[in-house]
């Protein structure tokens, strides 16, 4: 997969169909027997958006969205920028050109079936320059600007719509205990109905005769956080952070662990792991799915 390619396609596109990210996927993926084109564009779909690239909106006819180029930073790591959002190699030149000029290197480490990382390091009034120069914004403090933007599991709940199953359709419902999905029916947990036709739908059963519908990531959590049960974890010494692989954190939250830590999330044992991570960012994260930082 050249992703660097199907950034700066995607970028000069601005947005589309869930359809149209699929075929260029497809058309830029090497033909791999042990998986379909489907699944190579939802592996892609969902690190693009931990990585900040393109804003997918599955309740808009499932459509996408690519994230104006931003440069975002950390206080926990002063004097370096990350390039989030679309690019193209004219955007690229004309960065580092912004670059040289306000005395900042740019360094474009390659990634394996990922854009390459793009981090611009100097003084933050420097780099605020640079951003001003290249004519994006530049937030120097990215974690408390996408807080703002992320919707506790709680908020979320409580104005999700009052819907009953999907009849007909087939049901899996989700052990919070367990970690994976089930056909056994359970109580207080979510439930994926799947129709024939491949449509879905996650429900949320929060009392014994009301169940709302939420997007499947955030129904997970807010099940878990109805039950008390924490499916995240953080462990401050080694400043990691991780989910189950079968219950990933909803898309801003993998976005702030992935950006903050500067590398996509690695899978091992079952489970998906962001590091380093620190408390203040782990706090965020675990406010806004409804757990406390232990």
């Amino acid at each position: 997969m050249d992703a660097n390619k199907l950034l700066h396609w995607l970028s000069h596109l601005g947005e589309g169909s869930w359809d149209s990210f699929r075929r260029a996927v497809e058309e830029l993926s090497v033909p791999d027997g042990n998986a379909s084109g489907r699944d190579a564009a939802v592996q892609m779909r969902f690190r693009l958006s931990e990585l900040g690239d393109i804003d997918f909106f599955p309740e808009k006819r499932r459509r996408w969205q690519i994230v104006p180029p931003l440069l975002a930073g950390f206080p926990e790591r002063q004097g370096e920028a990350v390039l989030c959002g679309g690019r193209t190699p004219a955007f690229i030149a004309s960065l580092s050109a912004a670059a040289e000029t306000w005395a900042c290197s740019l360094e474009q480490e390659p990634r394996a079936e990922l854009p390459d990382k793009v981090r611009i390091r100097g003084e933050p009034d420097a780099l605020a320059a640079v951003a001003s120069t290249a004519r994006i914004k530049c937030e120097l403090d990215f974690a408390a600007d996408l807080a703002r933007r992320i919707v506790p599991i709680q908020t979320q709940l409580a104005a999700a719509p009052t819907e009953g199953l999907m009849i007909g359709w087939q049901r899996e419902y989700f052990d919070l205990r367990a970690q994976r999905w089930v056909d056994e029916r359970l109580r207080r947990t979510a439930c994926e109905c799947v129709s024939q036709y491949g449509r879905r739908a996650t429900y949320v059963q929060v009392s014994r005769t009301r169940t709302v519908r939420m997007p499947k990531r955030e129904a997970l959590y807010a099940a878990a956080s109805l039950s008390g049960i924490a499916l995240a974890l953080y462990d401050a010494e080694t400043r990691r952070l991780s989910a189950p692989m079968h219950a990933p954190l909803p898309d801003r939250c993998a976005r702030l662990a992935c950006v903050s830590s500067g590398s996509e999330g690695t899978l091992n044992g079952g489970r998906v792991y962001y590091s380093p991570v620190s408390p203040r960012i782990a706090e965020i994260i675990l406010a806004a799915l409804g757990q406390s930082l232990k």
